[in-house]
Formats: structure tokens, C-alpha cells, sequence
């Protein structure tokens, strides 16, 4: 109570004097010289009200970076005191602040040392991330959380744990496109052996004699491997549409090698040439139509390719049972 009343008759003694602002320096720099630095920002802004002193400006702000370095610390806001701390350049400031500054300064030091190393952490796990190295980068994940200083870098750890685990959702997703491709080879490299078995066996006499029974045989093979696709294909409409366009174009070989033998040999080549005109106009015409159809939708493009592969396959299979005894 005694100091402030010395304070407010100081006052009014600065408003009543002509001479106040000397009087302010002296009073400031009376506090500021007994380390009274709150005090000593009081008066240096009252003189400094009176006279736009750069020198006394520069102190101002000196007592008043000093007294948030302090208060930070107080409240452990170390990632603001480092930010003030790295822009601030102690150069000029006068004892007795100079030693009062270095001290606030050297209390921030050892959690700032953890505060760098533990971004040094981060930036390393990164590293790791990009290098696909998940689980060296899991286990340095652990060991930042487990730090007492972690709160303070939240932001950028929070970043991390979320790139580490888009990470691990990449390499999950990497591994089953593996283990399905490999089934799918696995299941081609069998499809080859049961055909290489057949092909064998006709080569030993095991096939019909006749043309037709030969081709009978091959469509019973492209049956077999149209089932293996059906089991085989993948869920996305992508996936379904590409396999009924590898059979349907499976099928148009068999399809065009009957319809060359016919023309070939039989008399009525005339006859079959006008029908599979006409049939190929319908064909496209019932894709079309389905294709078009106002509704839309990715199943009307399956269902479209569905025809178009069905109408191909019933085709090779009807002109050998009309033409061929």
C-alpha cells in the first residue's frame, strides 16, 4: 500500500511539474537499476508519453520482452518463448536486465533442447515413412508419444501418426493386390497344365476325327476357362467389364473360324453370310439399346457387355449345330 500511494503522488507530482519527464527517467531508472522492472516500465512510459525518446523506446521494449519471457516460462508456453527468444537480439540491453535475461533465458534451454530434439524425431520417422519403413517408424512413433514434451509439438505429431497411418493402409492395400495377383497367376499357370494335359491327349489321338467334334471340344475348353474368369474377376465394374470383353473376344476367334470353314465348304455360303449380316445387326442393336437405356448406371454397362459376349458365344455354338452334321 505504501508503494503504490509513492507511486500515484509520483504521478501527480509528473502532471503538476514541468520537468516531469526528467523526473520519470530518474524514477525509472532508479526501479530499473533495483531490478523493480515492472515498476521502471511504468515511469519509462509515462516519460515516454511526453517525449518519443528512441533510446527510452528501445528499453520499453527490452523490460517488456523480458517480462513475457517470463511469464511464459511461468505458464511453460516454451514453443512461444522459443519463438520470442530466436527473435530476439539481446545486443543492447543494459545491466542489470542483460543478467536478469540471460538467466530467463538459460531456464528455457533444456526443455528448447528436448523440444528440437524431439522434431529432429519427427523429421527422422518421416524419413522413415517415405522409405516405406513402417515399423522402424511405429517404434520412434512410441517413443515420441511416451515423451513428457510431446504436448508441446502436438500439431506436428498429430501430423505424423496421421501419415504413418495412411502409410500402413497403403502397404495393407499393396499386399492384398499381391497375394490376389499371385492367386490369379497361380490359377492361369493351372488353366495352362489342364490345357497343355488336353492338348496332349489330342496329339495322342484322343480328339474326334471329325471337324465338328473338334470344335466341340474347343468350345468345351473356352467353357471351362469362361468359368474360371466368372470365379476369378474382381468385384469393380472395371474389372467385370474387361473379363466379358476378354471372353467375348475369345469367343469371336472360334466364331470367325467357323464361319470361314462354312463359306468354304458348304454350298449355302450365300445363305449364311446374309444371316450372320443380319445377326451381327441385331447383335449391335440390342447392345445399344441396353447401353442406352434412359436409367443408366454402371449395371447397365455389365449387363450391355453380358449381351454382347452371350449373343458372340451362342452364335459360334449355333452355326456348327445348323451347318455341321
Amino acid at each position: 500500500m505504501r508503494k503504490l500511494i509513492t507511486v500515484i503522488l509520483s504521478i501527480f507530482i509528473l502532471v503538476g511539474c514541468s520537468s516531469h519527464y526528467d523526473e520519470a527517467v530518474e524514477l525509472g531508472d532508479e526501479s530499473y537499476n533495483s531490478k523493480r522492472f515492472k515498476e521502471a516500465l511504468f515511469y519509462y512510459e509515462q516519460a515516454y508519453d511526453e517525449k518519443n525518446d528512441e533510446t527510452l523506446k528501445l528499453k520499453i521494449d527490452h523490460i517488456e520482452t523480458y517480462l513475457q519471457l517470463v511469464k511464459l516460462f511461468e505458464q511453460q508456453k516454451f514453443v512461444e518463448g522459443e519463438s520470442l527468444i530466436n527473435t530476439f537480439s539481446d545486443i543492447d540491453v543494459s545491466e542489470p536486465l542483460r543478467q536478469e535475461m540471460t538467466q530467463i533465458k538459460e531456464k528455457f534451454i533444456p526443455y528448447l533442447d528436448d523440444l528440437r530434439l524431439l522434431r529432429a524425431a519427427i523429421k527422422e520417422t518421416n524419413i522413415l515413412l517415405k522409405e516405406n519403413k513402417l515399423e522402424e517408424a511405429k517404434l520412434m512413433i512410441a517413443q515420441i508419444d511416451d515423451h513428457s514434451m510431446t504436448k508441446y509439438v502436438s500439431d506436428e505429431f498429430t501430423k505424423l501418426q496421421e501419415r504413418a497411418a495412411e502409410k500402413e493402409r497403403i502397404i495393407e492395400e499393396q499386399q492384398r493386390i499381391k497375394a490376389e495377383e499371385e492367386n490369379r497367376i497361380a490359377e492361369r499357370e493351372a488353366a495352362k497344365m489342364e490345357a497343355e494335359i488336353m492338348t496332349k491327349a489330342k496329339e495322342k489321338g484322343e480328339q474326334a476325327s471329325d471337324k465338328k467334334a473338334a470344335y466341340l471340344i474347343r468350345f468345351a475348353e473356352l467353357d471351362i476357362e469362361d468359368e474360371q474368369a466368372f470365379n476369378n474377376v474382381g468385384a469393380s465394374t472395371v474389372q467385370i467389364r474387361e473379363m466379358y470383353w476378354e471372353r467375348n473376344e475369345a469367343w469371336d476367334v472360334e466364331l470367325n473360324d467357323v464361319y470361314w470353314y462354312l463359306m468354304d465348304v458348304f454350298v449355302e455360303g450365300e445363305v449364311i453370310r446374309q444371316e450372320q449380316l443380319q445377326w451381327l445387326a441385331d447383335r449391335d442393336a440390342g447392345y445399344d439399346e441396353i447401353w442406352n437405356d434412359p436409367a443408366g448406371g454402371t449395371l447397365l454397362q455389365i449387363e450391355a457387355d453380358a449381351f454382347f459376349y452371350e449373343q458372340t458365344k451362342e452364335r459360334t455354338k449355333e452355326l456348327v449345330n445348323l451347318y455341321m452334321e
